[in-house]
């Protein structure tokens, strides 16, 4: 698996689409009704964490739509992207931090466990287990068939709000930050419903977005889950961005922007 482009910063065991089959934590409480899903490419990383009943929000196209309920509904989804570094130096377990750098972000303000991660591998590789040093949590996570063939990471040039694509063989995650910022340290719901008085300045903290695809046919991708409910089921062609054009380290998507590639990574 040559890497053809940027930095690998992960090995390559790691580098794949992963489901999570739960998490536990110090008290033995195990939770499953979490939809985890992790794009990790050979540098960066897209993870959405949703709740599976989360309403679909069929009657809804855009935030304004939504009631204000549903909107704190949505301030709920925790989802992040940044650069994941694995120290496979240290002990007991080589040791994962996810530096955000100029192209991460996350739609929380406050983080549930920010901590690095230690990891293991299980099951000829299709098992990798996560737990917090600080004992906090285990997470097992499974690989998904045919995300280890090809991995790309870009991110829109001089885009505002930044945006990221995460490219895993049959799985991508695109990441778009919202047009809002939260100034205060607390939860994302608080935030939202402190601001119902001006719903604009609400539904900025909200415009972002973390969509998941999966690929249906030669490079088209469909959205089966999305913070933004009303994008699942939509589909997006990706053969922009996985066919070579000028230096190799850029693409060009149908919109004629332009996208850094951060690093490529293909099976020989």
């Amino acid at each position: 698996m040559p890497l053809i482009i940027g930095k690998q910063t992960v090995p390559d065991r790691m580098i794949g689409c992963w489901i999570r089959r739960y998490i536990q934590f110090s008290d033995g409480a195990r939770e499953t009704a979490t939809r985890v899903i992790w794009v990790q490419t050979a540098s960066g990383m897209g993870d959405m964490r949703i709740r599976a009943d989360r309403p679909a929000l069929r009657h809804c196209v855009e935030l304004a739509d939504c009631s204000d309920s549903e909107l704190l509904v949505l301030a709920e989804q925790d989802c992040s992207c940044a650069r994941t570094v694995l120290d496979e130096s240290t002990t007991p377990h080589p040791t994962a931090t996810w530096p955000r750098g100029n192209d991460g972000f996350a739609n929380q303000p406050v983080q549930n466990f920010p901590e690095p991660g230690w990891f293991a591998w299980r099951e000829a590789g299709d098992c990798m287990m996560e737990w917090a040093p600080s004992g906090a949590y285990e997470e097992e996570w499974r690989l998904q068939a045919r995300s280890q063939d090809f991995a790309m990471h870009l991110v829109r040039a001089g885009a505002t709000p930044t945006t990221c694509l995460y490219i895993a063989g049959d799985y991508a995650m695109m990441a778009r930050d919202c047009s809002g910022k939260a100034e205060q340290k607390k939860p994302l719901p608080e935030i939202v419903a402190a601001r119902f008085h001006s719903r604009a300045a609400a539904e900025m903290l909200l415009d972002g977005e973390f969509s998941f695809a999966r690929r249906q046919k030669s490079q088209s991708y469909e959205i089966q889950l999305s913070s933004l409910p009303w994008r699942e089921g939509v589909r997006i062609d990706l053969s922009w961005a996985v066919t070579a054009s000028g230096d190799g380290a850029h693409r060009t998507d149908p919109d004629g922007q332009i996208w850094n590639v951060e690093s490529l990574r293909t099976r020989p």
